[in-house]
This record gives C-alpha cells, sequence and structure tokens, in this order.
C-alpha cells in the first residue's frame, strides 16, 4: 500500500513539473539558430530566429547585445527508411559555476526537445518552435510570479 501511495504520489508531482530546469534569473540572452540539415531553408531559418527574438522581447528579455547566455535552437535531421526525421532542440547554454571547482564552466542550463517525422519540413519546424516557445514562455511566467 506505501509502494502505491509513493508511486501515485511521485506520478502527480512529475505531471506538474514543465521541466528540471529553472528559469528565473534570465535577463538577457544571445539568440542563435544552428541548422545542420538541408531539409530547413535559410528564409525559415530568420523566421525562426525573429520568433525566438520576439518570444524574449515579450518576456521582457533583453537580446538587442551579445550576452554570456545564449538561446539556442539546434536543428538536425534524422533518416528511418523512406520517413524522415527533424529534430528541434531549445536551451539556454550559460556559464556555470561549479559546485566542486573554482573555475566556470558552460552548462545547459534549460532544454527542451521535440522529434517529429516531417513531409514539410519548414512548416512542421515553424510549428515546432511555436510550440516550444510557448513552453518556455509559459515557464517563464510561472516561475516570476512564485
Amino acid at each position: 500500500m506505501r509502494m502505491i501511495l509513493l508511486i501515485c504520489f511521485g506520478l502527480i508531482s512529475l505531471s506538474f513539473a514543465g521541466t528540471p530546469f529553472t528559469v528565473t534569473e534570465i535577463n538577457e540572452l544571445y539568440v542563435v539558430v544552428e541548422n545542420d540539415t538541408k531539409m530547413v531553408n535559410k528564409k525559415t531559418e530568420i523566421l525562426l530566429k525573429k520568433m525566438m527574438l520576439d518570444k524574449l522581447k515579450s518576456l521582457g528579455v533583453k537580446t538587442d547585445t551579445y550576452a554570456p547566455e545564449s538561446f539556442i535552437l539546434i536543428i538536425g535531421q534524422n533518416e528511418f527508411g523512406d520517413m524522415k526525421f527533424l529534430n528541434a532542440r531549445l536551451m539556454i547554454v550559460s556559464q556555470v559555476k561549479r559546485a566542486k571547482a573554482k573555475e566556470t564552466s558552460l552548462g545547459i542550463t534549460y532544454m527542451m526537445d521535440d522529434l517529429f517525422d516531417t513531409t514539410e519540413a519548414n512548416i512542421d519546424m515553424i510549428e515546432s518552435l511555436e510550440y516550444m516557445l510557448s513552453e518556455f514562455g509559459d515557464q517563464f511566467i510561472e516561475e516570476r510570479d512564485l
């Protein structure tokens, strides 16, 4: 019985967790789009970066100068038989101080992935980023309100 309660509690608490990352101290980000596939064209890359910049500006995050923290979208491609997949990874990379070391190093302080099969890569990539930015924005607002 005790085990069932622990499992239920764990599942309930996980259902409310957006990500294991926190975005509370983000005030300024440098935006990067890294396209490692030929499926997504340059015009869409530019649109994706604009979407990221617009979302951050709507949240009050500065993006107009180089910042030590980067908001990065990495687009990759996988194939399985005739099926083509895109992997979109949205992340924040920051300089962090390790607990046991005195020096700083780069660390991923936020990350969200979306893997999807596609026949219309440019349209599907835009929809994927809209979803990930919406999730990021919701978490950002929720953590700021706490």
